[in-house]
């Protein structure tokens, strides 16, 4: 009786019935792209956030910007730690705007985050200290290519870098403020201490198995690290 009443009333009034069918399509259309769009944002905000420790479980860094890691102190011999990537992240000026610029140790630039190049070779980065890599968007703005020299100041003493790739804006480039540039530890502390292996951050990833809070918790037993910050790496960031 119900589907006769509702056939009848279709047929009577085909306009309504084209109407109200019309209304429920775009109601579950922007359901969908609504759920769509959530994923869409929350993905986008889970890679700035890791845009820094890529794919590190834990980090540690120094309470002071001041201080500095040498070394990575026994780090190795943690229960549960497996790669220890530690880097130096440093602040200047370029072009009288703020840059970051972050050294990693010779073959360690992409164990966090792949750098997808767009110009260049990112495997110049190992040939000289002096060599950088930079994102697509910083190139555009200064009008950067492969071969460009960037000047770069802190404090009383100025830098010159050069660019042998050029990266898509994806991984540490992704959260591009200030202006990210990615090159040799070496060359980087120049800008503080000369030409040293000196860190003011240490990333690591675990062991499967291995539970991340009982690593940090033996980790800050250590005099080493015993009263730097230590945790996991998307709640220290």
């Amino acid at each position: 009786m119900t589907l006769k009443l509702a056939l009848k009333n279709i047929s009577s009034k085909p306009w309504r019935a084209v109407a109200t069918i019309f209304v429920v399509a775009v109601a579950v259309s922007l359901i969908f792209s609504m759920l769509s769009f959530s994923n869409a944002v929350y993905e986008y905000l889970f890679e700035v956030e890791t845009a820094s420790s890529g794919i590190s479980d834990i980090t540690i860094k120094t309470n002071s910007s001041s201080d500095r890691i040498t070394g990575t102190g026994g780090l190795e011999n943690i229960d549960g730690v497996d790669k220890i990537i530690p880097t130096l992240n440093l602040y200047g000026l370029y072009e009288g705007q703020y840059v970051s610029l972050r050294g990693f140790n010779k073959g360690d630039y992409e164990t966090l985050s792949q750098i997808d190049v767009v110009y260049g070779d990112i495997n110049d980065l190992d040939t000289n200290i002096d060599n950088v890599v930079v994102g697509e968007t910083f190139a555009e703005e200064y009008s950067l290519s492969v071969g460009s020299a960037i000047q770069v100041k802190s404090g009383d003493k100025t830098i010159n870098f050069y660019v042998v790739a050029i990266a898509k804006e994806s991984g540490y480039f992704l959260q591009n403020s200030p202006h990210t540039i990615i090159g040799n530890v070496k060359g980087v502390s120049r800008l503080v201490y000369g030409e040293q292996a000196i860190y003011n951050e240490i990333y690591l990833t675990v062991k499967d198995g291995s539970e991340i809070e009982k690593v940090i918790e033996n980790i800050l037993a250590t005099e080493k690290f015993s009263k730097m910050t230590v945790g996991a790496s998307e709640d220290v960031d």
